[in-house]
């Protein structure tokens, strides 16, 4: 390889307009490896994005903490609790986005991250797929409505949380 190729592993995410700051560096520690990377990686690809991370791996205390404010689904589980999930966000200066659309060049970074690290994927916003791998040619908006279809079927409330990435059962 000549010295003017270089592989993307190394890419000097400094020289972007966003990467991660170092307080979402300090919250992929005691991430699983593979997860962190994906974040790091579509951190690169999507540089117009200041994607940051909102929560990495949580303690008990934290997660019960989040259940009982009705932020968590279930009050013993959590893969966060595992190092498997990370919540990642879009910001504008300091104000994170909450509107769908803006997730959407996101959701396909990380399902590209993952495809290259080779990791099952899972994703908040589709969670009834257990490998987003196999949709990278979808449209994010689709997967979310099938998602809330099938809810809708079985007469069960949707839950969709945008900002929320999992390692998919292995």
């Amino acid at each position: 390889m000549s010295e003017a190729m270089t592989t993307f592993e190394d890419v000097d995410y400094s020289a972007r307009k966003h990467y991660l700051s170092q307080t979402s560096e300090e919250k992929l520690e005691g991430i699983d490896p593979r997860l962190a990377e994906c974040v790091r990686k579509v951190s690169g690809m999507c540089s117009d994005l200041n994607i940051q991370v909102i929560e990495g791996k949580r303690t008990e205390d934290e997660h019960k903490w989040l259940y009982e404010k009705g932020a968590a689904r279930d009050p013993g589980h959590s893969v966060h609790l595992y190092g498997y999930a990370v919540d990642l966000g879009i910001f504008i200066g300091n104000r994170i986005c909450l509107e769908a659309e803006v997730y959407d060049e996101l959701v396909q970074g990380m399902i590209y991250a993952a495809q290259e690290v080779g990791i099952k994927l899972r994703w908040g916003g589709a969670p009834h797929i257990d490998d987003m791998r196999e949709h990278d040619t979808a449209f994010i908006e689709d997967l979310s409505n099938s998602y809330i279809d099938k809810c809708r079927e079985d007469s069960n409330r949707p839950l969709l949380d945008l900002h929320h990435f999992e390692i998919g059962i292995e």
